[in-house]
C-alpha cells in the first residue's frame, strides 16, 4: 500500500508538467437587444473556429462561411443562464463536426493540449512597482486572462500567498533576474514563463518558452516585444496565440469522409463541365468538389458535404443544370480504374470535346468571364483522389445527366450576339 501511495504521488508530481487540456468547443455568448439567439449561435461557432485554429481570420474562409449558416448541425448541446443581469447562451459544439469542417476548409488545427503559461505581471506606477497576484483584483490582469480564454491560451497568475511574497520581489521581475524567477515559478509547474512590465502606456513583454528548470539555459533565446495603446493586451494575446498555434498546429491530410459521388452524363461540351463545377462549388451545402474521372461525355465528382444528402439534392434541383436519372442510387464500391492509362486521363481542353475527339476549330468557344475565375484548369485531374488506395470504399453515388437548357437561356445567348447554330450548343 505504501508503494502504491508513493506511485500516486510520483504521478501527480510529473502530471503537473503536462500541458493544459483546453475545452475549445465550448462557447458562451451574452444576448442583448441588438442580437437574437440565432446570431448568438453563429458568434458562438465563430469563437470555436477561432479557438480551434488559433487564427482570427479563419471565420472568413469560404467553406467556414457556408458552414456558419448551418450552425445547428454543429451544435451538440445548448443551455441558458444569467450573468451580470444578462441572458447567456451556453453552447457545446461537436468536436468531430468541427474537426471535419476544418479539414474540409483546409485549415490547420491547434490541438486541445496546450502549453500552460505562468504570467509575472509588474506595474510601475508613481515610481512604485507591484506584482499582480491572483488573489488581488487587477483590471489589466483580468482583461488579459479573459482575452486569453477566448483564444484558448492557458494563462495562470501566481496566487500571491506567503510562499510567493517571500520568494520573489517586484525588482527581481523588473530586472529580469532569472534565478529568483525560476525558484518562484517551480511550484506552478508551467510550460512557459511570461514576464510583463507595464509602465505608463507602454507594455514590455518577454516569453521564455521553457520550463523553470531550463530557464537559465541561455542557448534558448526568449521572445520579446513592446506594445502601446489601448489594445496592447489584445495585441499581446494575438502574438502569443499566433506563436503557439503555428508551433503546434496540425494540418490534417486528405478530405473528410462526409462525402458522396456525383456522376453526370451527357456533358457534351467543355463549357458544360466548367459551368457545373462552378455551380457545385457555390452551393451552400458543399464544402469542396474534386473531379475524380472523365470518360467520354461522363464526369464523376466527389462532393464533400457540409449538410445532409437531402439538402444537397434539393440545391441540385434548384440549379436547373442537371436532372436525376431514373436509375436508383445507393452504396456502391468505388475503386481504382482497372486500366492505369484511364487513371491518367486528362480533362478535355477547351479545344477538345469531352468525348475525347478533337472539335472543329470553328466550333471552339471562348470561356466566359465567370469561367475564368475557376481555380482548376480543365486539363487537371485531382492527383490526391487518383492516388487513393486500390482498396474500394463504400460510398453513395448519385446518377445525373446534363439538363437541356430552357428556351429562355437560348434566347439570352442569341441576344448576346452568338453566331453559333442552336443545335451545336446542345
Amino acid at each position: 500500500m505504501r508503494n502504491f501511495a508513493c506511485l500516486i504521488l510520483l504521478c501527480l508530481t510529473f502530471s503537473g508538467y503536462a500541458a493544459t487540456q483546453v475545452n475549445i468547443y465550448r462557447s458562451e455568448v451574452a444576448l442583448d437587444q441588438e442580437q437574437n439567439e440565432d446570431q448568438a449561435r453563429i458568434q458562438g461557432m465563430e469563437n470555436v473556429i477561432i479557438r480551434a485554429t488559433g487564427e482570427k481570420d479563419a471565420v472568413d474562409n469560404p467553406v467556414v462561411k457556408k458552414a456558419l449558416s448551418h450552425h445547428r448541425l454543429y451544435l451538440s448541446q445548448i443551455s441558458y443562464g444569467q450573468k451580470d443581469d444578462q441572458k447567456i447562451v451556453k453552447m457545446q459544439f461537436s468536436a468531430k463536426q468541427i474537426r471535419t469542417l476544418l479539414t474540409q476548409a483546409q485549415l490547420p488545427f491547434w490541438p486541445e493540449k496546450r502549453a500552460t503559461i505562468l504570467v509575472w505581471y509588474v506595474e510601475d506606477q508613481n515610481f512604485q512597482r507591484n506584482i499582480a497576484w491572483e488573489n488581488v483584483a487587477n483590471a489589466n490582469v483580468q482583461q488579459l486572462k479573459q482575452l486569453a480564454e477566448k483564444r484558448g491560451l492557458p494563462l495562470i497568475v501566481p496566487v500571491g500567498d506567503f510562499d510567493d511574497i517571500t520568494s520573489i520581489e517586484a525588482s527581481d521581475i523588473w530586472g529580469e533576474f532569472l534565478q529568483p524567477i525560476r525558484d518562484a515559478s517551480e511550484r506552478y509547474h508551467p510550460d512557459a514563463i511570461l514576464i510583463i512590465r507595464a509602465q505608463s502606456d507602454t507594455l514590455n513583454w518577454k516569453l521564455y518558452d521553457q520550463t523553470p528548470e531550463k530557464l537559465l539555459d541561455i542557448s534558448v533565446p526568449p521572445m520579446s516585444g513592446s506594445l502601446s495603446g489601448d489594445d496592447d493586451l489584445s495585441q499581446l494575446v494575438d502574438q502569443l496565440t499566433q506563436y503557439y498555434a503555428n508551433k503546434n498546429r496540425v494540418v490534417v491530410a486528405g478530405q473528410s469522409s462526409h462525402s458522396m459521388i456525383l456522376n453526370v452524363k451527357h456533358l457534351n461540351r467543355a463549357v458544360h463541365f466548367f459551368k457545373l463545377e462552378q455551380a457545385l462549388n457555390q452551393l451552400s451545402s458543399v464544402a469542396s468538389v474534386d473531379t475524380i474521372q472523365v470518360q467520354g461525355d461522363e464526369v464523376t465528382f466527389r462532393v464533400h458535404l457540409l449538410t445532409t444528402q437531402e439538402a444537397f439534392e434539393q440545391e441540385l434541383a434548384s440549379l436547373n443544370l442537371i436532372e436525376r436519372l431514373p436509375e436508383a442510387s445507393g452504396d456502391v464500391s468505388l475503386g481504382q480504374p482497372a486500366d492505369d492509362s484511364q487513371t491518367e486521363q486528362s480533362l478535355p481542353s477547351e479545344e477538345t470535346a469531352i468525348d475525347g475527339a478533337l472539335t472543329n476549330p470553328s466550333l471552339s468557344e471562348e470561356r466566359s468571364p465567370e469561367d475564368s475565375t475557376e481555380k482548376k484548369s480543365v486539363n487537371e485531374v485531382d492527383a490526391q483522389t487518383m492516388n487513393q488506395s486500390p482498396a474500394a470504399a463504400s460510398v453513395t453515388v448519385l446518377q445525373y445527366q446534363w439538363h437541356e437548357r430552357p428556351v429562355s437561356e437560348q434566347s439570352d445567348n442569341a441576344q448576346t450576339g452568338s453566331s453559333q447554330d442552336a443545335s451545336s450548343l446542345n
